[in-house]
């Protein structure tokens, strides 16, 4: 249970310097497609976007852990690590479809 607590401030993290723009084109991190390279505003845009989803995705993952954490307690037959893992999951694929999108836009 602690891996998607900290996965998800890992998130965050990550997120805060592409959303603030201070990571520019390169071959390693970000939101790296053939489009995203063509142009440094397209650049920044998408990976603001991503940055921006990432944090969003990182608070939404904590929530789910932690409740997922409280109700564990509680019910110990709940399938807590499959929840857990289907909402990084479709949180991850948000995120994704959403980058997709934005780029879809220039």
């Amino acid at each position: 249970m602690i891996r998607f607590v900290i996965v998800s401030v890992v998130f965050v993290i990550i997120g805060i310097p592409f959303y603030l723009e201070e990571v520019g084109p390169n071959r390693w991190s970000g939101f790296r497609v053939a489009k995203t390279f063509s142009s440094p505003e397209i650049w920044y845009a998408a990976n603001k976007t991503m940055g921006l989803d990432l944090i969003i995705a990182g608070i939404a993952l904590l929530a789910v852990s932690v409740s997922l954490m409280i109700i564990g307690q509680k019910r110990r037959r709940a399938p807590i690590y499959r929840i857990n893992f289907f909402a990084f999951l479709a949180i991850l694929l948000a995120v994704t479809a959403h980058c997709f999108w934005t780029l879809s836009r220039f």
